[in-house]
């Protein structure tokens, strides 16, 4: 047995590769969210200097200091510029609301149209039986020729209706 070529090896991410991957986007997101939480800090600082104003604190630093963080969240945007966030999700964070009910809304949807989706291919199977079987019963020379094309001896039984 042959081993795959090098480009080939390569080419296949172990898992170990795809755990780091996965460990680095966490540290970039982690690293994004101290900077968001750094200059909230700062902006609500900053908000309390403004409102309690005394003349001793030094409100220049602190507002050069807010400056230094807007300007790192903006270097900062580099390496988040490949994330995209569906327009639903920044609605439901715009009402108040939880992001994570917006992925629990979705799978609960996917779930439904499943179900909805396997119910139809259940009909249609079910409709395909009939149909054979009423041809079979029929056109009995003709669907034994279908059926000897497509490798299938026995005709159809319909199923049964319980109901």
């Amino acid at each position: 047995r042959e081993s795959p070529s090098p480009a080939v090896a390569m080419a296949t991410p172990s898992s170990s590769d795809q755990q780091q991957q996965q460990q680095q986007q966490q540290d970039r997101f982690q690293q994004l969210q101290d900077e968001l939480c750094a200059l909230i800090e700062n902006c609500w600082e900053a908000g309390i200097m403004v409102c309690n104003y005394q003349p001793h604190v030094n409100l220049q630093h602190k507002m050069d200091f807010l400056v230094n963080r807007l300007n790192s969240l903006d270097r900062a945007k580099a390496q988040v510029a490949d994330v995209q966030v569906p327009l639903a999700v920044l609605k439901y964070i715009d009402e108040g609301r939880n992001p994570h009910l917006y992925t629990r809304h979705c799978l609960e949807t996917a779930l439904q149209r499943n179900e909805e989706v396997k119910g139809k291919i259940e009909n249609v199977s079910r409709f395909r039986t009939l149909l054979l079987a009423e041809l079979s019963q029929a056109f009995e020379q003709d669907m034994s020729r279908y059926r000897s094309l497509r490798a299938d001896p026995t005709p159809p039984h319909p199923p049964r209706t319980d109901e």
